[in-house]
């Protein structure tokens, strides 16, 4: 991605899906059929990007990072990051299948608590904004950005940031989408998101939870949809 004529290379995946153990679980089956699991999936995805592009500035992961899981899932899952990317930067948001308290208590070793997660940071290196918006509201397929986070939002991008901003979302924000799929699963209120976002320094918007490679724009800005590491 360029913008203001400076490169910066970062990596977008999603919906990694990891468990400790899949016994007993939905996906168990799934697992057992493939033979593989998302971990093994989830390894394989990010060593070929390394090799594609070994200076990652920074990794995006776009929700669904843990199947329903446990404070234990998540430091599980936590290891695997520290594992794969060592010294990367790496800004994540939550999706439906993720579950606030089990992700405070075990990624962020915070107290357990089910409010939203949602935060902006600067890249230093890049000059790049990273925000991350917390949209699995009630856990189901269809995605919602709480007043809270709309009113938070409208404050931060009062400033804008030296490169621009990224924003990160599990689902996907579609205005006036034909796509059923998008429609389905997207974000219910993508109107009162784009009034707040057309005019300011966002220069991308990244999410996942569809489990399809999709480009696409959001008004003006870019948006991109990936597909599931755990399942692509």
């Amino acid at each position: 991605t360029t913008h203001s004529m400076s490169k910066f290379n970062f990596l977008h995946i999603s919906d990694t899906h990891i468990l400790r153990d899949y016994s007993n679980t939905m996906l168990e089956t799934v697992v057992e059929g493939i033979g593989k699991t998302p971990e093994d999936f989830f390894f394989a995805a990010v060593e070929r990007m390394i090799q594609v592009c070994p200076n990652l500035d920074f990794v995006v992961i776009s929700g669904d990072l843990v199947h329903e899981g446990t404070a234990d899932d998540y430091a599980h899952f936590k290891g695997l990051l520290e594992k794969a990317l060592t010294d990367i930067p790496l800004y994540l948001c939550l999706g439906n299948h993720d579950r606030r308290d089990a992700f405070k208590e075990g990624f962020l070793n915070q107290a357990a608590d089910n409010t939203p997660y949602y935060y902006a940071v600067n890249h230093k290196d890049s000059g790049l904004r990273i925000i991350s918006l917390d949209s699995s509201y009630d856990n189901s397929g269809k995605g919602l950005i709480d007043m809270e986070q709309l009113l938070w939002l409208k404050d931060t991008l009062q400033e804008k940031a030296e490169k621009g901003s990224i924003l990160v979302l599990h689902h996907p924000p579609c205005v006036g989408t034909s796509d059923p799929m998008r429609a389905m699963h997207g974000l219910i209120n993508s109107d009162e998101l784009y009034q707040i976002v057309k005019d300011s320094d966002i220069i991308g918007i990244l999410s996942g939870h569809t489990h399809q490679v999709c480009a696409t724009l959001f008004g003006d800005i870019p948006h991109y949809t990936v597909d599931s590491t755990a399942f692509g």
